[in-house]
């Protein structure tokens, strides 16, 4: 009895596009790095040290551009019946929740007289002098930044 090589032959193609598709995956994986390792590559100047401050590297703030801005105190006023009082306070510290401004109020004028840019760290308080820093903390992760106050709200 003879056997046929023409059989094994038909299936050469797909043995070898089998063979091709594992290699090519098994490329794709990585090993974990090992837990406790550190990334050794110098960090840039405009992070702050986390051994410093106790929490995760935020951009050091930048020094704003000339024009627009200025500082004020302020005088106390009244949005919808509530009054609000602004002070400077060196340990101010408050719990609560942080929004968002959206998109319509790109190119605007802040309370201090800056153009509003989506794309800058910038927050509104009702009482904090303008402008001043803020740290903004989430809780949950821990992760911080410290954003510029340049405007007044939430209301």
């Amino acid at each position: 009895m003879q056997t046929s090589a023409r059989p094994r032959l038909r299936r050469a193609p797909a043995f070898a596009l089998c063979a091709l598709s594992v290699a090519l995956l098994a490329g794709c994986t990585s090993t974990p790095q090992p837990k406790g390792m550190v990334d050794k590559r110098p960090r840039s100047k405009e992070y702050f040290a986390e051994s410093e401050y106790g929490v995760k590297a935020s951009p050091r703030v930048q020094f704003m551009r000339r024009g627009g801005g200025r500082d004020q105190l302020g005088k106390p006023y009244q949005v919808r019946g509530k009054w609000y009082y602004p002070k400077e306070d060196k340990r101010y510290a408050k719990v609560g929740l942080a929004s968002w401004y959206g998109d319509a109020f790109h190119g605007r004028l802040t309370a201090n007289g800056e153009v509003y840019d989506t794309a800058q760290l910038t927050a509104a308080h009702p009482t904090m002098p303008l402008p001043s820093y803020a740290r903004v903390t989430n809780l949950e992760t821990g992760s911080s930044v410290i954003v510029r106050v340049n405007d007044r709200g939430p209301y």
